[in-house]
């Protein structure tokens, strides 16, 4: 796993139990449709593909389509009850769904490609951006604006490569 500074600090305030923490159901449930490989190649979670976004891959190439499909919003209204822990706790929730879908992932044999990009806002607007989870392969080394996650000022992001992930 890959960290920037900003995310390093969330998860050292973290007791240790960054993904050991249990998921809100419809995370559970995005994760236990599991992957499949779209029409035009890409791997998508199944819960959230929409046949219709295949022209993106048309248009745009693949990794766009995977990033556009495999993009989840962390719930995060049950952690709004103590603001001082807030930040920490979302960047966890992302951490530990992103290894959960990448084990999944593992078990249908894709895991070896995909890689998880964890985004939690740390700027001002933290409440508003929360915490995403995007999916996507390398694919002859694009995209590759993540190669570099100190460029981010706002965000706290971490890069999981799916072979880190347990099984």
């Amino acid at each position: 796993m890959m960290v920037n500074s900003k995310m390093r600090e969330l998860i050292a305030s973290v007791d240790g139990s960054i993904l050991a923490q249990e998921l809100p159901s419809e995370l559970c449930e995005i994760c236990d449709e599991g992957w499949s490989v779209s029409p035009c190649g890409s791997y998508v979670l199944a819960a959230l593909y929409d046949p219709s976004l295949e022209s993106i891959a048309e248009s745009e190439g693949l990794p766009y389509l995977e990033l556009e499909v495999n993009d989840v919003k962390i719930p995060d209204l049950d952690l709004l009850n103590d603001l001082s822990s807030y930040l920490p706790r979302v960047a966890s929730r992302g951490l530990s769904f992103a290894v959960t879908a990448l084990g999944k992932a593992r078990k249908s044999g894709l895991a070896d490609s995909l890689v998880a990009v964890v985004s939690t806002g740390v700027g001002d607007d933290y409440l508003t951006h929360g915490t995403t989870v995007k999916f996507y392969t390398r694919r002859d080394n694009y995209p590759d604006w993540f190669d570099d996650l100190e460029r981010f000022a706002i965000e706290a992001m971490a890069l999981i490569e799916g072979v880190e992930c347990g099984s």
